[in-house]
């Protein structure tokens, strides 16, 4: 679907407006089978946090990608 960075299998890290979580919602509404997948929406807080404020991990640490702003 294009949308965030893969961490674990099926496991993704995204960085939404509202726009496009609710783009991502309609995408994936009508991909899963209502009845036997599920799909579970985490929401970390605003991007500017920084990610180690509200991410723990045990064993290894998780390093995000570094992000640019490409115009």
């Amino acid at each position: 679907m294009g949308n965030g960075d893969h961490v674990q299998y099926s496991v993704f890290l995204c960085e939404l407006n509202d726009r496009e979580l609710a783009e991502l919602k309609g995408r994936l509404g009508q991909t899963v089978n209502q009845r036997q997948d599920q799909v579970i929406i985490l929401d970390l807080g605003a991007a500017e946090h920084e990610l180690k404020a509200v991410l723990q991990c045990l064993g290894k640490a998780y390093d995000p990608p570094s992000r640019v702003l490409v115009v």
